[in-house]
């Protein structure tokens, strides 16, 4: 069985309880394409685990300008929004995934299963997460100033490095896709903030300076 140790869902679950916890959310595993679209269900409550590969969160503006709004790495998990089917989730490359139906724990004939409570408080905890995400890309949405939402996404990052360096998880054109702008503006504004002595720039590292 695979490590899910820092993954919410199984938070305060032990190691032996993983096949309990996946069988009581009616898990299962599904594989897609790069570029293929997940495809799923939402009439009822779902999470998804990324085993292998990478899931980006879409949608497209008015102009039909792709949005990317979250990018999911090995090991990570979100919950599919049963709300929102403006955007989408896509496979950025060839991906394995867990599908958890979070829904079938409320099920009556779920009453017994040993873990019960342990998953439900994880579930609340890992859409609480997804929120507070959301809450953080709603403010840079609504951030005017490029430079001030280059340094609220890079203080973002910050705290998960140790290095004192932080490795964007995104090439130049998707981090302008997250951030809402074009691609140019966003090379000149990284330009001028490493000319001020701000930041430094090698690729897709950052190490911020004086911000």
């Amino acid at each position: 069985m695979k490590n899910f140790e820092n993954i919410v869902i199984f938070d305060n679950i032990k190691e032996e309880d993983y096949a309990k916890a996946i069988k009581c959310l009616d898990g299962h595993i599904k594989k897609y394409k790069a570029k293929e679209y997940l495809n799923i269900d939402r009439n009822t409550l779902k999470a998804a685990i990324v085993l292998e590969g990478t899931v980006d969160l879409i949608s497209s503006d008015e102009e039909g300008k792709m949005l990317l709004h979250e990018r999911y790495f090995k090991n990570q998990s979100f919950v599919f929004d049963i709300k929102d089917e403006s955007k989408d989730f896509v496979a950025v490359s060839p991906v394995e995934i867990l599908i958890l139906d979070l829904g079938a724990i409320f099920e009556k004939e779920k009453n017994n299963c040993p873990i019960r409570k342990n998953i439900m408080e994880n579930i609340i905890k890992l859409q609480n997460n997804q929120s507070h995400e959301l809450d953080h890309k709603v403010d840079l949405y609504l951030e005017k100033s490029l430079r001030k939402k280059i340094i609220k996404y890079f203080k973002k990052l910050e705290p998960r490095q140790s290095s004192g360096q932080i490795l964007l998880p995104f090439k130049r054109c998707d981090l302008a896709s997250y951030l809402y702008c074009d691609r140019s503006a966003l090379s000149r504004e990284l330009s001028r903030m490493e000319n001020e002595g701000l930041i430094q720039v090698d690729r897709n590292t950052v190490r911020l300076i004086d911000v």
